[in-house]
């Protein structure tokens, strides 16, 4: 923070919280700026960033005080280069501690307005953040939703509707109002061991939760700038609704606002439906193309059969000839045995002839014998 020479810079109680090593410089370094204040270093775990710096380093002595201004040097590495950086750095510091005119201001606001809970400054919207305009949920909703329901926080919380969050996390609040947040016993290892992601954890849900758990508890929150920067932001924003406005209404036509969102919706649902026709068609075609292919399979398979149909004829009647000419052979063959069996026969009558031949010599030799015996008695 700078303050000019002449400013007086408000008796405070500073307490600085940091995981280096090195807190006795660090003391006397806000001793020499902060004089006559309380100034107190503490050393903590680097777990938690500075969400638990507030909510677990603090603890103990944060519901003593009416109103605390709480502010980091933690590094935003989510996008590059540094100079993106150094915008939202410059942006969160320069609408929670501009000047001590601020600072007696913003005390002053919060006095006049007792039910005010959490005051923030305005969101990023330079750079690569103007892509998170209307998205500041981003994949950090359902998580924001379990860590309200375990802080027993039940106002209405909707994805249409984004809470005034110090996206920051740099901002002026009354204790008191994020009681809820006090009361829950939080502990370091509930958070996210370093390198942590960009998105998705508990530390992206408390930072949407300190805004609904004031209202939780019955105040509200708000957004403030410094006269300075509010110039800036006015010119920002300006530029950004007339460089707008000129591209969409050339393709939509001129109108007021909420007309110009009508027809981008229904530009949006034509688009949506042409590709949904589009898709159909495409789907149609592929239909088709994959009955033609199963088509074409289909007459090549039948193509096969009948192939495969007359090679079965063909082989069929190449066996019909085989068994023809083994019936022919057989024939020949029984034939052949029928001519052997003919011959055999007659040799076998003749064989008959020829004993009965002998038998009868053999009677005439005996005879012829016995008549030579009985002559020559």
């Amino acid at each position: 923070m700078v303050f000019s020479p002449e400013e007086e810079i408000p008796q405070v109680d500073a307490i600085i919280v940091t995981a280096d090593y090195y807190f006795q410089e660090i003391e006397e370094l806000f001793k020499s700026r902060l004089l006559n204040s309380h100034i107190e270093v503490r050393l903590i775990s680097d777990r938690g960033r500075d969400v638990s710096s507030l909510l677990v380093a603090v603890k103990d002595c944060i519901l003593d005080y009416d109103y605390v201004c709480f502010i980091h040097g933690k590094r935003f590495t989510q996008i590059t280069p540094e100079t993106v950086e150094m915008g939202l750095k410059d942006k969160c510091l320069d609408n929670t501690l501009y000047s001590n005119a601020f600072v007696l201001n913003m005390i002053e606001l919060l006095e006049d307005n007792p039910r005010l809970g959490i005051v923030s400054p305005p969101g990023p919207s330079h750079a690569d953040y103007f892509m998170q305009l209307g998205d500041e949920w981003g994949t950090n909703y359902e998580i924001t939703l379990e860590t309200a329901k375990l802080l027993e926080i039940t106002i209405p919380i909707s994805k249409e509707k984004i809470p005034a969050a110090p996206y920051g996390t740099m901002f002026w609040f009354r204790p008191i109002a994020l009681r809820r947040l006090y009361d829950f016993d939080w502990s370091y290892t509930e958070f996210p061991l370093e390198p942590v992601e960009n998105e998705g954890t508990v530390l992206d849900a408390i930072i949407r939760v300190y805004s609904l758990a004031a209202q939780q508890e019955g105040y509200y929150p708000a957004i403030a700038m410094s006269d300075y920067y509010a110039s800036i932001e006015a010119t920002n924003m300006d530029y950004y609704a007339r460089t707008m406005n000129n591209a969409i209404s050339s393709v939509v036509g001129r109108g007021y606002h909420h007309d110009i969102i009508k027809r981008l919706k229904d530009a949006k649902e034509n688009l949506e439906r042409s590709a949904e026709l589009l898709g159909e068609r495409n789907r149609a075609i592929g239909d088709k193309y994959e009955l033609e292919l199963k088509s074409l399979e289909t007459m090549k398979y039948m193509e096969s059969l009948q192939k495969e149909l007359a090679d079965a004829k063909g082989g069929r009647y190449e066996l019909e000839l085989k068994a023809l000419e083994t019936m022919k052979y057989v024939e020949s063959l029984q034939k052949e045995l029928d001519n052997v069996k003919g011959q055999k026969c007659e040799l076998e009558l003749k064989a008959l002839e020829t004993m009965q031949d002998m038998e009868n010599l053999q009677k005439k030799a005996t005879l012829k014998y016995q008549l030579t015996k009985f002559f020559r008695k």
